[in-house]
């Protein structure tokens, strides 16, 4: 299975036939915000809330995860938010979480990567996913709005070699979040040919579409030949992209294609601020804010009349288009309803 095709949830078999039986089985994966801090200056950044500069202490973050294990969640992934690097209790927390067994991954924009927290990140981080969204210095002026292209290419260059060096099974990824403003083929090109270059594992294409029209979706989707991009995998560097939303968006179907929404009950967030919100794209969104991990216990935040509430309040006419959940949404919707004759395959 393609680790980053929606199929992968049915690698989780018993938590599905928990929430079937109605009960309600804590989140697969929990997203935690260590900090709203970022040393990048990202035009249309969805991730922190502006003017907000708070971060997790690490007994905040280490109770969050021992209550996680607790639960049965399986992986935790530190991201933003800001850049999670800038709270220096991070690689502690890291260290902690593969400690604990759960599963971790880290997104970061790499310009924090260094020969103090590189060697407890490939030992505990499942994977590592750095938001280069360039192929050039330029371009990456433009998608992060500061000059330090160059030296997050030495910080992948020092993480990869360490990998090597340690024979570590993290798995290094460079990302790349394509836009009107960042369709340019040549571009594309060079972002995958560095990426090769780099020697991490994969390059991964996916669309920016926050608050997008669907004419500009469907405009830039057809001006990138991803065939073309992929052929460039090589044995060491694999070149995907999320072939769902962008045939989605290919073939104007941005509307959701189930009735309801379940991704929550698989995964959750925990903001820098302390709160939980019901899904990644409702950071900072009140309606959706289910508890504070300040003043109550994850579980308790799970079984909240908080929750039960905000999943009332979703409606998939008002949610983001193509949202992380969807893909996994369509397979859960058809699970949920009723089909004849299911024994006879």
């Amino acid at each position: 299975m393609n680790p980053f095709k929606a199929d992968k949830i049915l690698h989780h078999l018993e938590v599905i036939q928990a929430w079937k039986d109605g009960k309600n089985p804590y989140a697969i994966t929990t997203e935690i915000d260590p900090t709203n801090i970022c040393s990048h200056k990202c035009p249309g950044c969805a991730g922190g809330q502006e003017g907000s500069k708070v971060s997790l202490t690490l007994d905040a973050m280490r109770s969050c995860l021992k209550q996680i294990h607790e639960l049965g969640g399986k992986a935790v992934t530190f991201t933003g938010g800001g850049e999670p690097l800038l709270n220096p209790a991070t690689v502690q927390a890291i260290d902690y979480a593969g400690y604990l067994g759960l599963d971790v991954g880290l997104v970061t924009n790499g310009s924090w990567l260094s020969l103090d927290n590189i060697l407890p990140i490939l030992n505990n981080c499942k994977w590592v996913r750095i938001s280069l969204d360039a192929g050039s210095a330029k371009m990456h002026r433009e998608t992060h709005g500061v000059k330090d292209f160059n030296s997050v290419l030495t910080s992948i260059n020092c993480l990869v070699a360490a990998k090597y060096r340690m024979k570590s099974r993290c798995t290094i990824g460079v990302g790349y979040l394509t836009g009107i403003e960042t369709n340019d083929p040549r571009d594309l090109g060079d972002f995958v040919d560095l990426a090769i270059k780099l020697g991490v594992d994969y390059a991964q294409f996916r669309p920016y579409h926050i608050g997008g029209a669907k004419n500009d979706l469907t405009d830039f989707k057809t001006r990138i030949d991803f065939n073309t991009l992929i052929k460039k995998s090589t044995s060491q560097t694999q070149v995907v992209c999320s072939e769902y939303k962008y045939l989605c968006i290919l073939e104007n179907r941005l509307a959701t294609q189930y009735g309801t929404c379940y991704g929550h009950q698989f995964a959750t967030v925990i903001t820098a601020s302390g709160d939980m919100t019901i899904c990644c794209h409702t950071r900072g969104v009140p309606r959706f804010t289910i508890g504070s991990i300040r003043k109550s216990s994850i579980e308790e935040i799970w079984n909240s009349q908080e929750r039960a509430k905000a999943i009332a309040n979703i409606d998939l006419g008002r949610c983001t288009p193509l949202c992380r959940a969807d893909n996994f949404n369509c397979i859960l919707w058809e699970m949920r309803q009723k089909r004849p004759h299911v024994n006879f395959l």
